[in-house]
Formats: C-alpha cells, structure tokens, sequence
C-alpha cells in the first residue's frame, strides 16, 4: 500500500481518485470524452501538478479507467494505465473499491545536495516530512479499500550508488491494513560492484495496538555480476518494523554453506534523514584458510568520510598469506591471525596502517634469495636463514606505503639447520608488494555499508 503521507499535501494518488469521483459524476452530463480529459487535467494542474497528460479510456457506473498517465517537468512520473473501481454510492462518500496501477515508473536523484524526484521537482527546506500512517484516521486519507500495483519500477540515482526496484505489490486497508511485495531483479550498483537480485518478497501489516507496521522480507539468489565475480550466491532475510517517523530493518545474509555471512540494523529516520544509521552487527568470510570479520561497524548516514574499521584476521595460512605477498615464489606452514586496522575513503581507496598479525604455533617459511630486497652483508645473511627457517615466533607488521602498495614487516624467532648449525637467530625481513587483489574487491562489501546507503555529501 502506499507508505506515505504529509498532513500538508496529500499524494497523488488521494487526489486523483477524489477528482475522478467528481469527473465521472460530471461524465454523464457531458457526450465529449476530451471534455472530461480536460477537466481532470485542469483539476490536477490546479492542485500542483504540471504538465498533466492522460487519456480516459473508458468509464461507466462501476469505474474508470486512465491511460498514458503522466504529470511533472524534467523527468515526470507516468504510468502506462490506472483503473479505479467504485459503486454509485461511493462517489458521493468519496470512498473507493480499489484501484489497479500498471506501468508505473519513479525515478529519485541525488544532486547538489538535495533530492529530486519524479513529478514532484527539488525537495526544499521546510517542507513538512513524509511520515507514515499508523492508525485508521490516518489511512483514511486514501480513499481506497485496496489496490495493486505491476509492472513497476522505482529508480533511485544516489551519485555514488544507483539502485533499480521492480514495483509489484498488493494493498488494502480493511480489514486488517496490510501490504505484501513479491519481484525479482532488484539491482545495486555501488563502486567496484554490481549485484542483481531473485526473487524478494515484503510482508507487513498494521498493528493499531501499538501503533507501528510490522513485517518480514526476504532476498533470494544475491548475485555479484561482472567480469570476476568474486562472491558466491547470498540469501537474505529479516524483520520490518515502521513507525510514524521512523524505518526499522533488522536482517542477516548468508550463502549456502554461511561462509560468507553477516548480520545488520538499520534505522532509517524519515522527519531527519542525516541521523538514519545502518551498523553492520557482523560480516565473515573465507580468507586464505582462515576468517575474514568485522563486527559493530556503526555509520551514520550524514557522517563525512573516510570510515575506519578494524578487520580481524583469523587463522589464516601462513603458505597461502606468503605466496598472494611474493607472486607465489614464497610458501610456508602454519596459520596466523591479527587485526588490521582499515580505512575507507571516500573514493573507494583502502588504506592499511600498523596491521598486527601473529602465528599461534611454530611453523616454517621458505622465501627464495630474490624476495629480499637489499645488498649488503646482512641481507645476505637472512636471504641464507629463510631458505629454510624453522620459526618458533613469527610476527608481522601491516602498513601501506606512499605507493599504495602493502609493506610487510616480519619478525622471525628460528633457526635454520643448514646454516650456522642451526643456531637460533632473531630477524628482521621487509616484503614489499601490491595490495592484495582479494582485500582490494571484498574489503569494501564487509566493512563498508555506507556505500549502501550513500550519505549524499
């Protein structure tokens, strides 16, 4: 059903539906069916709607029907066809059957600052704000005991983002209000990604006892589209709680085997959009054999970036860390896990400064003399030792340099058989290398939600 109200200026729809209550009266008195187009296209323009183009397509005793509906400058709302039912008796109460929307194209942008939208023009300062009707007052406003909506589509331009939302969905106010959506092909594209959706569906339904809407949603199939697609298929699903000013949407993705997972809360707040905030509970996934996770990432919608998390490493492979750093010419045994420290600009950049990483048990490192960069008596020294070190410590330091490239510092407790007859040595070795391919196109899908929401600086 349709969501949301102003006390100031009710929506389109109310208004449409009281002036064809009052054109179709008017119908009988009138052999010209231009003559009625006019009418309704004069009422509509009177109430703030400009351009208003239509066509009556048919009309009688038990409804109406318009098409090519469309009204507003630059890029109008329209709507291939909306027929609305009545009886006799309900145009002089001015409360309506249903009413049935085909075609019906939105379209949102985000520019300079501000929202425009479809039909409607700039939002401006001032303006009362959407909220949502939570009692049987409030819906009645509507004028409408039900309706539906298809083949719809809601286009949302958030600069960075973009979204494409399919409108399928089913309404009525009596005699419990509800509203369930059920589409597929819901699109996000945010920087680096592209996700295309099955089948989603939206159930909720009014509860006058405590005032708010209640509901459940759930997304099938979450797929990354591209050339390296590098996720698997994610299903989700969750709870929807609205109140008069305020969105609640609580949920969880997972893939089948819930490798990749993670848990979220949003709330959206409709009288002050800059204070909505989204805080991503949890996010895993696999890692070089290990875990990749953050927890309790908090964004506020109108908060500036960069965003800066701290991404847990856990029990990685030691091989497969060393041989991603190295061109795979590096291998080793035994598993390691840190924090690194991780920060998120703006432009989609990542940063990684003073990551910690320690191995829980000894192990060994084999790194080939080219590896090593330097020339002098020590570095030979430790290109000798890690041919073959048997390590009982190992730690290593994570930073970026000034060509955003990943340095790694590692601090080796060993010996090596083959060298000095084993003695124990203590080192110091620098790897420098590009920034890992793998941390570069999933970092941001685990810790950076604001990309989803988009705060609209």
């Amino acid at each position: 059903m349709p969501m949301f109200y102003t006390r100031k200026r009710h929506l389109f729809l109310w208004t449409l539906a009281s002036l064809v209550a009052l054109a179709a009266a008017a119908y009988y008195f009138s052999p010209w069916r231009s003559c009625l187009e006019d009418k309704i296209r004069t009422a509509l323009e009177a109430k703030g709607y400009p351009n208003v183009q239509l066509t009556v397509e048919g009309i009688g005793l038990t409804g109406i029907a318009l098409k090519d509906v469309s009204f507003g400058g630059g890029a109008p709302l329209s709507l291939k066809s909306l027929t609305l039912g009545f009886s006799p008796a309900d145009l002089l109460t001015g409360r309506f059957k249903s009413v049935a929307i085909n075609g019906l194209s939105l379209e949102a942008r985000r520019m300079g600052g501000r929202w425009t939208f479809a039909g409607r023009g700039e939002s401006g300062e001032g303006e009362e704000p959407f909220l949502l009707p939570v009692n049987r007052d409030e819906l009645g406003v509507f004028s409408v005991a039900s309706g539906s909506l298809e083949d719809g589509q809601l286009a949302i331009d958030g600069g960075a983002w973009r979204m494409a939302l399919p409108l399928r969905m089913n309404w009525r106010t009596d005699p419990l209000p509800e509203m369930t959506y059920k589409a597929s092909g819901l699109r996000l594209r945010i920087p680096s990604f592209e996700f295309v959706s099955g089948e989603a569906t939206l159930d909720v339904a009014l509860n006058e006892q405590n005032g708010q809407w209640e509901g459940h949603w759930q997304i099938r199939d979450v797929e990354e589209v591209g050339k390296k697609p590098s996720l698997p298929l994610l299903n989700g699903h969750g709870t929807v709680t609205a109140l008069a000013g305020k969105i609640l949407i609580n949920g969880a993705f997972e893939n089948a085997d819930k490798s990749y997972r993670g848990a979220f809360a949003a709330e959206y707040d409709l009288k002050d959009p800059g204070k909505s905030l989204f805080t991503l509970n949890e996010a895993a996934m696999p890692w070089n054999g290990g875990v990749l996770d953050v927890k309790d990432v908090k964004v506020t919608l109108g908060a500036p970036l960069p965003l800066s998390v701290n991404l847990r490493v856990r029990r990685v492979a030691v091989n497969d860390l060393l041989r991603q750093l190295t061109g795979e010419k590096a291998s080793g045994t035994g598993e390691i896990s840190g924090t690194l420290p991780v920060t998120i600009g703006a432009d989609g950049s990542i940063v990684i400064a003073n990551g910690a990483l320690q191995a829980e048990k000894p192990g060994m490192i084999v790194l080939p003399p080219d590896v090593i960069p330097g020339d002098n008596e020590n570095v030979a020294l430790a290109r000798d030792v890690m041919k073959n070190l048997h390590y009982n410590v190992l730690s290593v330091r994570v930073d970026n340099d000034k060509n955003d490239r990943i340095s790694v510092l590692m601090n080796v407790e060993g010996n090596n058989p083959d060298v000095y007859g084993g003695k124990a040595v203590k080192l110091n070795v620098h790897l420098t290398g590009d920034v890992l391919d793998f941390i570069r196109q999933n970092v941001l899908a685990l810790t950076n939600p604001e990309k989803l929401l988009e705060q609209g600086q």
